[in-house]
């Protein structure tokens, strides 16, 4: 801050011992049933979809990662890693 600047009154100085509260059982159990319904719109498992768009393989992986589907979210980064080219490594 300039020394001539005033402090704004209502900000409060930043904290750096508070610690954000941690997500609820309830909040994770919440997430992870819109990340399953999320793997279950058609969008993404309609088999003649745009092979040219690289967003279904990465939404996919995405999903499956989150939803501790570990075999299925390795098939899609595989894909999505194939479709992107092979400019990129992921460590497996």
């Amino acid at each position: 801050m300039l020394a001539s600047a005033k402090p704004i009154p209502s900000q409060r100085p930043f904290n750096l011992h508070k610690r954000p509260s941690l997500p609820s059982k309830e909040d994770i159990d919440s997430i992870k049933e819109r990340y399953q319904e999320a793997a279950e719109f058609s969008c993404l498992n309609y088999e003649h979809g745009q092979i040219s768009d690289v967003r279904i393989p990465l939404y996919k992986a995405i999903i499956y990662t989150m939803l501790d589907k570990d075999t299925e979210a390795k098939q899609c980064w595989k894909e999505y890693r194939k479709s992107i080219g092979e400019g990129f490594s992921f460590e497996e």
